[in-house]
């Protein structure tokens, strides 16, 4: 199993070493899965941000009914 795994690992890092394209392509995906990855989190985080400061609105009209 661990030799699979070498050969496995060797075989790719060894095909972005030798292909400059594939080299660029594959840091070109790589930065834009994390920009893709922080502007999820960002988003995520402010919705939030906004959800959790906002003041809780209560039905005013079934207060006075009571």
């Amino acid at each position: 199993m661990e030799t699979g795994l070498v050969v496995g690992f060797l075989g790719v890092c060894g095909s972005l070493l030798c292909k400059r394209a594939w080299r660029h392509a594959y840091f070109k995906f790589l930065d834009n899965m994390k920009d893709g990855v922080y502007v999820a989190t960002m988003l995520k985080l402010n919705w939030f941000h906004y959800h959790l400061r906002r003041p809780c609105i209560r039905d005013t009209a079934s207060i006075s009914e009571r």
